[in-house]
């Protein structure tokens, strides 16, 4: 549940961007293009790469995790920046940002263009966090009910 809380919270972010017309999880999309689900540009995926698992309390792990933004970008025109000032959007508004109940703020630690697409522009930005997982969660759970006693102070 905690890879889908940050999932939901991230796309809920990007979504809000100006401009983004789709987010959605990264399936190597750009490659597969011509037989994936029709997608407008600009576009965003995420990819989470997980690693260093630890035990954290009786089936609750925490992790660290590189999300990679995949921001895609169709342009025929010879010098299109606007890709540059998206990207930089992006930037603004996930680091030290997007964070939930179940992760710490992203951190950008990385950016790349990758070259090897016509007609489409593509960048990847991996941001760090880590993330709390509480899907094997088998710490002991106790209802309480809170009664809240209170003695009237008279004042003279």
């Amino acid at each position: 549940m905690s890879q889908l809380a940050v999932f939901n919270s991230l796309k809920s972010t990007l979504e809000a961007i100006s401009g983004v017309k789709h987010v959605a999880l990264w399936n190597n999309q750009i490659v597969n293009e011509n037989v994936e689900v029709p997608f407008l540009y600009p576009a965003i995926f995420i990819q989470f790469t997980n690693d260093n698992f630890r035990e954290y309390s009786k089936g609750v792990q925490d992790f660290d995790s590189v999300i990679t933004l995949h921001i895609c970008f169709e342009s025929y025109a010879t010098d299109d920046t606007a890709i540059l000032t998206l990207k930089e959007t992006i930037f603004a508004g996930v680091h030290k940002q997007t964070q939930t109940t179940t992760n710490s703020p992203m951190y950008r630690i990385a950016e790349r263009e990758n070259y090897d697409h016509n007609n489409i522009q593509v960048y990847e930005q991996d941001y760090r966090t880590t993330i709390k997982d509480f899907g094997a969660d088998q710490r002991a759970t106790t209802s309480a009910t809170v009664t809240i006693l209170a003695t009237p102070k008279t004042i003279l």
